[in-house]
């Protein structure tokens, strides 16, 4: 225990607020089961200070019996947090906290053990930590990527046409973006996702008044649909549908 002084006063508390001060209501057998199944770990332990390359061996032995105390869910999540590389770089970020997601998940963890059963397991609790953090640092990550494909002058060069070379179409933008998307749900169109094939077509429409459209705003305006537009639109495909019937 010497090892890791911050964990051990955290479980000496604890133990303390049981056995010693009383503050943790009445002595059951589960709390006794629980303490002396700690005991005994620790005083066989390995002695070995470094369990997994990610948890030392006194926080393997707490997340093994199910702590699920919350000053030790925080006490996990600020060390988690800090083991993850400070550069802000995002990708690594990410990479960084599955890998210690994997290693938390493959410490076993001892059946009909638990440090308070008004709790939820420790794993739920971490797991969701994991979750929380991996779906924000992969939110970054698109940003990112989105935010850099705009900024590229190649990208822009790439998709330059001049407006007399484009495909003029009785549409608003909103209602561009409208029939696209419905296009690519409907499998009528497809592409390795809905951005890719504004980034494809923008380049090559115009409207009687945008005669440049960018791949961005017809995104953004996937977003939010208006009635009206979806309306409108609905009509000129009633149109189109006459028209194919009487071709």
């Amino acid at each position: 225990m010497l090892s890791n002084p911050a964990l051990s006063e955290l479980v000496i508390r604890a133990f303390n607020d049981i056995f010693v001060d009383c503050r943790d209501g009445e002595i059951t057998m589960r709390k006794l089961d629980f303490w002396a199944n700690v005991c005994n770990a620790i005083n066989y332990s390995d002695l070995s200070p470094a369990k997994t390359e990610a948890f030392d061996s006194l926080e393997v032995i707490m997340i093994e019996r199910n702590f699920n105390s919350p000053l030790f869910v925080k006490y996990l999540t600020t060390k988690l947090s800090e083991a993850l590389d400070i550069a802000d770089n995002p990708p690594r970020l990410a990479q960084n906290l599955a890998c210690l997601q994997k290693t938390f998940n493959q410490i076993p963890v001892m059946r009909d053990v638990i440090f308070n059963n008004h709790f939820d397991d420790l794993s739920l609790t971490i797991n969701a930590w994991f979750i929380q953090e991996i779906n924000f640092q992969s939110k970054k990550i698109s940003a990112i990527a989105v935010e850099l494909g705009e900024r590229s002058p190649n990208a822009t060069k790439k998709y330059e046409r001049k407006t007399s070379d484009k495909i003029q179409c009785n549409l608003t933008v909103d209602q561009l973006s409208l029939f696209f998307k419905a296009a690519d749900l409907s499998n009528i169109i497809s592409a390795r996702s809905l951005s890719a094939i504004f980034q494809s077509v923008a380049p090559h429409l115009s409207t009687p008044h945008r005669p440049e459209i960018s791949h961005g705003s017809l995104r953004a305006k996937s977003y939010s649909v208006e009635e009206r537009d979806k309306s409108m639109l609905l009509d000129m495909m009633t149109r189109l549908t006459e028209q194919i019937k009487n071709l």
